[in-house]
């Protein structure tokens, strides 16, 4: 650095020429020079910058282009830092930062690192602060093994049993569980975890590409994080298989040599938040759709299929209902794979008593026909019909029944209050288009008629009038016949 130094064009900075530089300036260069510790001197107020071997080692690439620049051009991602220093040294004052977590270009890239930093004034020969010394040492591989011993004690925190997420410690290169805290345990439900691999505790996991992507965090060291990620698992036996939205990140814990020795894992259940944007981003679209129909049939079935597509049921329909006879008539409906439709008609009262409830304006939820008491009677018909668990809404008008639109699960289902609303915004929606798809349709018929009318007048009147013309010609030939006969006599 010496002889970078004594090389440099320092006439083209504020200092001006090497040879016209005062004593307390060489002074402090060569104390700086002589120092195993990595040093930086800042002249006056734009901060020149000078510094030693140590310290261009520090700043890897950016050396030598840092020597002789302003602080804040040399430095520009630390300029706050920086200005807040000279302003204190030219002051007279100190400032000492211990594990200041900077993020600095040194290699062409932004990384986070540490260091302790300690800023004192330089002075001229009468004692006035002319510029200010930074010693800096870096700190980052202290700091990240400080972190990793925090880490280490913290997991058996109580702070791990409360969190609102889900977390699980792994360990090895088979990802051997070794802990795991209850909202994990909430989250794949009814099975051993702690002491056995992943493959073995959550095969479903590996077979849904989770185990691969350990591997690679593993092997690669760097973390890995994923939002809104589908896992579907089966929770508890019996229950059918439970589709879940993960937000959440995939974290290499390191020992002190730096080696990868296991994975944090950390997230949260977002399935609600997931739903309901599923929901809203549906409704915009059902909206949207809506505008392009102006037949009932295709505005039910746009509903059925938004309701079954969004809900993922087995069936979705709109159907009209003779309130005297309790019969619907479905004209369409939208259907999963393999589940047949519901097109044509059924009486309502033959599939239990929520019919009653229907013609009070109610909404009909049932979880699971075979316990709800107003179902369980005919609990065998609604399942052969992919129906274990349904909902429908009423449409009443005058206080009766005229329509119901409907979902239907084949197997058991907790709906949640969020759906319910759904369905109700759908079928408040539905029956507003359908509403004015009638009346569109009955201005239709009346303009036709009222053309049809407006038509057979101008054919009569048209009709009348050339009959009038006829009448009119025959009575003016008579007239000119007997005017002829009376000059002949």
């Amino acid at each position: 650095m010496a002889g970078l130094i004594a090389r440099f064009d320092w006439a083209s900075t504020e200092l001006g020429p090497m040879e016209h530089w005062p004593p307390h300036l060489t002074l402090a260069l060569a104390n700086m020079l002589r120092c195993p510790m990595p040093i930086a001197t800042l002249w006056g107020e734009s901060g020149v910058l000078i510094y030693n071997d140590p310290y261009s080692r520090f700043s890897g690439a950016r050396h030598p282009g840092l020597l002789g620049m302003k602080i804040r051009e040399a430095w520009p991602e630390a300029a706050d830092l920086n200005d807040r220093v000279l302003k204190v040294c030219l002051a007279g004052g100190t400032l000492t930062y211990e594990d200041q977590e900077l993020s600095l270009n040194r290699d062409g890239v932004y990384k986070p690192l540490w260091v302790d930093l300690n800023y004192s004034p330089l002075v001229d020969d009468a004692g006035t602060p002319v510029g200010a010394m930074a010693l800096v040492v870096e700190t980052t591989d202290k700091v990240l093994a400080d972190r990793r011993l925090l880490m280490e004690r913290e997991r058996f925190a109580q702070l791990f049993e409360q969190s609102p997420s889900f977390m699980v410690l792994l360990q090895g290169s088979s990802h051997r569980i070794e802990l795991a805290n209850p909202k994990y345990l909430e989250l794949v439900g009814d099975r051993t975890l702690v002491g056995r691999t992943v493959a073995e505790a959550l095969p479903e996991a590996a077979e849904q590409g989770y185990l691969a992507m350990l591997d690679g965090v593993y092997t690669s060291g760097r973390a890995a994080t994923a939002f809104g990620a589908r896992f579907d698992i089966q929770q508890h036996a019996g229950e059918p298989v439970s589709e879940r939205y993960l937000d959440f990140v995939y974290q290499p814990i390191r020992d002190t040599s730096g080696a990868v020795t296991g994975i944090f894992v950390e997230g949260l259940d977002v399935t609600e938040r997931v739903a309901a944007e599923a929901k809203r981003d549906a409704l915009i679209e059902f909206t949207s759709q809506l505008r392009g129909l102006a037949d009932v049939d295709d505005i039910s079935l746009a509903a059925a299929r938004i309701l079954g597509q969004t809900l993922k049921v087995s069936r979705a329909g709109y159907g009209r209902v003779d309130h005297d006879t309790d019969m619907l008539r479905v004209q369409c409906d939208w259907t999963a794979p393999g589940v047949p439709t519901l097109q044509g008609e059924l009486c309502l009262r033959d599939f239990g008593t929520f019919v009653d409830s229907l013609k009070k304006d109610e909404l009909v939820r049932v979880t699971d026909v075979r316990t709800d008491p107003r179902t369980a009677v005919a609990a065998q018909a609604l399942e052969s019909r992919s129906a274990r668990a349904f909902m429908n809404i009423p449409v009443v008008e005058h206080e009766r029944l005229v329509a119901v639109l409907f979902v239907n699960q084949s197997d058991v289902r907790q709906w949640t209050q969020e759906e319910c609303e759904f369905m109700r915004e759908i079928a408040g929606r539905t029956r507003t288009a359908t509403e004015r798809a009638r009346s569109e349709s009955e201005l239709r018929g009346n303009e036709a008629q009222l053309r049809e009318m407006n038509e057979s007048l101008e054919r009569t009147v048209t009709e009348r009038t050339n009959e009038l013309m006829e009448v009119e010609a025959k009575f003016r030939q008579s007239q000119k016949m007997e005017a002829i006969g009376s000059r002949a006599a």
